[in-house]
């Protein structure tokens, strides 16, 4: 099933929107968006991200690391995509 729209899986409310935003807030302080792994993630999904997170993330790789935290974080069962992400910044936020 695909989630279009501004929304990833199960972060439709408020609590997906603060942690859409967190996401973009730890984005810009460790620099996620370098990471080269993913660069690779969001350059090989893109053509399908509204299939595995959302088609807002499809905007740029700052929407994507975003929109996939907002879903590691908010929903009970992240898909693939999301953990993926949310695994290497938790491993980034481990070290500040």
């Amino acid at each position: 099933m695909a989630y279009r729209g501004f929304h990833p899986k199960d972060s439709g409310g408020i609590e997906g929107t603060i942690n859409h935003e967190l996401g973009h807030v730890i984005d810009n302080i460790l620099g996620v968006n370098r990471d080269k792994r993913i660069k690779y993630m969001y350059k090989q999904n893109l053509n399908n991200m509204s299939k595995y997170l959302s088609e807002y993330a499809e905007t740029n790789i700052k929407e994507f690391i975003a929109e996939a935290w907002a879903e590691y974080t908010t929903s009970p069962t992240p898909r693939k995509l999301a953990t993926a992400v949310g695994k290497i910044i938790e491993s980034k936020l481990k070290y500040i």
